[in-house]
């Protein structure tokens, strides 16, 4: 078995394979099953529509195959080896150096855990940052706390990341200390940035948890009020005398106990204002007023999945109930509360805070627009909509409405174009300028099918794709005849070259749109056709006019006649015999009168001519013998002659035996042959001579007495 390749040098990255073409000839003496495979030191793998290639003994068959690596393989160039080998006899292997370009590929991880801490003053957690891209990265931390209520440390700020290698980084959050109340849940983002990577962040969720809770020190009090209340009353029922701890009760007044104040308990629901969902997280303090403009801190809560609340122990008064949540206007409600009762809040309505994001789009093939989803961390809201495209391929825009702060990826499509998204950050109330971003356009693909001449599928067939300084090769399905070529550069005119053995080759311009797929009309191989020419000579190089040529070979006969004189397809001698189908083998036959037919055996190749054929012929001719006598004596000494009416050959006829003559190499046609004796006396005779034939003619002259 031995391999071929199309180019040994390919470019190729993680997540973008490159076509190579491979040819496997078959120098065995038995047909063979085999299977592809490429060694590179890292992850590297073949792709192909046939896992297993047949090749025949003596044959060759071209095949396409995908390169693939994986991200652990570094950036830059690598040896690899191609691999043949026999399904049959896996000892049975072919090889083939490639050489790989692998381009560069950056890409990280982030993963923060635990992601749950809770604490009095802090807590800690770890930011693990894995390089999962094949290039190394210098990667930059931080941290950040949307409300602004805590501080976070990181063990490092940088550090570089070789491929494929982790790092641990230590965050340590602080705050200040709460006394009393209840947990407050924070959200503190950790960060991850590099050149060439969108920034990835993750958050970790810190519970701030008080000193005492709030809920605590409202049983330690209602506890000790129900125990100075149990006290008091058994205290006056065990006064008869109206006596209160030893003292008379006033008339008009009536001996009572001190009572425990009711409370109320009061509840709610908070959803947001775009769109009407449930808001969960958002923090309720309560405050009440103490009638001199100041208020007191009496209770804290949070809203829970489904945007309600609740809180107990609210005394009787005006309270003023705060609602407050990152990326929100904060929403201030002021209720009367009567003790003793349920208090149900009336819905409230949160708006979020927003700003605008200006973004800048390149799109390599003509677009009207670019669509766009951005969406934010911990909302569901998408933002939607398109950006027009100028005529210089940009798509230029402010997406308003932006939740902030916050953290938000960006998603952009368009026709023909590979997605594209992006994560960035912004902070509330300020416009944000997104780097400016590129879509590429997507590859195209073409398909089709290839017959012969009668509508037949034509198997075997090459296809090559020329276009924008690439090339891209495949081969038509033995059986159905269909191809098709993928991964080719658009939009864009490329020029499809189909050719296979013993057809005439076909080329075609196609215009393909990128990220599409289109689809050729049959395309249509006729058989190739060659021309068979040459000349016919005699032995001394002199043209034969008129000679009959006949061109055999299968089932084809052809018939052509040798030029007397010169013509447009050559010399005199010439002959020419087109629309001969190759390839094949043929014998060439030329007759002519008086020469000894010849027979040349030629072979065709592809769309060929065969070289001049050059036939020669050799004069056919008879022996003409006899004997002469005189006055019916044979006679010796006397002249033999032999006219065809342009030469004259003679012969004197011998003495022993007398009268015996011979005349060679006498060509085929009518001659005469005469004798004349010193006196004058002749004899001659008219002869037709026949190649094949053995002519004697016996002369005789006979006294003018006699």
């Amino acid at each position: 078995m031995q391999i071929g390749l199309d180019h040994t040098r390919i470019d190729l990255r993680p997540g973008r394979p490159s076509r190579l073409a491979v040819e496997l000839h078959n120098d065995r003496p038995t047909a063979g099953m085999f299977t592809l495979s490429v060694d590179l030191p890292g992850t590297a793998w073949l792709t192909s529509s046939q896992p297993v290639v047949r090749v025949s003994h003596a044959e060759t068959v071209v095949t396409t195959v995908e390169v693939h690596v994986g991200n652990d393989v570094v950036a830059g160039e690598h040896d690899a080896v191609l691999r043949a080998t026999s399904v049959s006899d896996p000892d049975d292997v072919a090889v083939h150096r490639l050489r790989l370009v692998v381009g560069p590929a950056p890409s990280m991880r982030l993963v923060v855990a635990p992601s749950v801490v809770a604490g009095h003053v802090g807590a800690a957690t770890t930011a693990t940052v894995t390089n999962t891209g094949n290039t190394p990265l210098e990667v930059q931390y931080s941290t950040r706390d949307p409300a602004g209520e805590t501080q976070s440390r990181l063990s490092i700020t940088h550090s570089r990341l070789l491929a494929g290698e982790r790092r641990d980084v230590d965050v340590t959050i602080t705050a200040p200390a709460r006394r009393v109340g209840t947990p407050v849940r924070r959200l503190i983002g950790v960060s991850a940035v590099a050149d060439g990577v969108a920034p990835v962040e993750e958050f970790v969720t810190f519970m701030h948890r008080p000193r005492v809770r709030r809920s605590v020190l409202r049983a330690a009090v209602a506890g000790c009020v129900a125990v100075v209340a149990g006290v008091t009353a058994l205290v006056v029922l065990g006064l008869a005398d109206r006596e209160v701890i030893g003292k008379r009760v006033p008339p008009g007044f009536v001996a009572g106990v001190a009572e425990v104040q009711p409370t109320a308990v009061v509840d709610g629901r908070v959803i947001d204002a775009a769109s009407e969902v449930p808001l969960a997280s958002v923090v309720v303090d309560v405050f009440r007023d103490l009638g001199d403009g100041s208020q007191a801190s009496v209770a804290t809560t949070a809203t829970d999945a489904d945007g309600r609340w609740t809180v107990t122990g609210i005394t009787g008064g005006t309270h003023l109930f705060r609602f407050s949540r990152p990326g929100f206007d904060a929403v201030e409600v002021t209720e009367v509360v009567i003790p003793a009762t349920d208090v149900d809040v009336d819905t409230v309505v949160m708006a979020g805070r927003t700003s605008s994001a200006e973004v800048v789009i390149a799109v390599d093939a003509p677009v009207a627009a670019v669509s766009y989803n951005l969406t934010t961390v911990g909302s569901s809201e998408v933002l939607s909509g398109s950006l027009q495209v100028d005529d210089d391929r940009r798509a230029r825009g402010r997406i308003d409405g932006v939740t902030s702060p916050g953290r938000h990826r960006l998603e952009v499509t368009a026709p023909g174009h590979i997605p594209l998204s992006t994560s960035f950050s912004t902070d509330a109330d300020e416009a944000f300028v997104v780097p400016p971003l590129r879509l590429e356009a997507a590859p195209a693909t073409l398909l089709g099918r290839t017959t012969d001449s009668s509508g037949e599928p034509l198997g075997g067939v090459s296809i090559t794709v020329l276009g924008d300084g690439t090339e891209r090769r495949s081969s038509s399905d033995a059986v159905t005849g269909s191809w098709s070529v993928g991964d080719i550069a658009a939009p864009g005119t490329i020029t499809v070259v189909f050719t296979a053995d013993g057809y005439v080759t076909v080329s075609r311009a196609v215009d393909v749109d990128a990220g599409g797929e289109a689809t050729l009309d049959d395309v249509v191989l006729a058989a190739a056709r060659g021309v068979v020419s040459g000349r016919v000579l005699d032995a001394q190089g002199l043209p034969v006019g008129s000679a009959r040529v006949v061109l055999r070979g299968g089932d084809l006969e052809r018939v052509a006649t040798s030029s007397s004189t010169a013509t447009v397809d050559g010399p005199a001698g010439s002959f020419r015999i087109s629309g001969v189908e190759v390839p094949g083998t043929y014998t060439v036959g030329v007759s002519a009168p008086g020469y000894l037919a010849a027979t040349v055996a030629i072979d065709l190749v592809t769309g060929d001519s065969a070289d001049e054929v050059l036939v020669t012929l050799e004069r056919a001719t008879v022996a003409v013998t006899g004997v002469v006598r005189v006055d019916g004596v044979g006679t010796g000494g006397l002249v033999v002659t032999v006219d065809d009416g342009r030469v004259m050959r003679t012969v004197v006829s011998a003495d022993d035996p007398a009268g015996a003559y011979a005349i060679a190499d006498v060509s085929p046609g009518v001659h005469t042959i005469g004798v004349t004796t010193p006196d004058g006396r002749s004899a001659s005779t008219l002869v037709d001579v026949v190649v094949g034939s053995e002519l004697v003619v016996d002369l005789s002259i006979t006294s003018v007495e006699s």
